[in-house]
């Protein structure tokens, strides 16, 4: 793959990850489903670490 692909592809896993972050913590603070939050977050998660997994592979 191209390094400027693999960065593209790392930055928009990056600003998916950081917008799960914040839907999640708008729905734990101003909701009273936690659960629904616990997924954003877990969601956010794997998000990162396809992020991660990448930047491993791709140095």
């Amino acid at each position: 793959m191209n390094k400027d692909l693999v960065f593209k592809i790392r930055q928009i896993l990056n600003l998916i990850f950081i917008l799960a972050v914040i839907a999640g913590a708008c729905v734990y603070f101003f909701s009273e489903n936690q659960t629904m939050a616990l997924l954003i977050f877990l969601t956010a998660v794997v998000f990162k670490m396809a992020e991660s997994i990448l930047r491993m592979l791709h140095k």
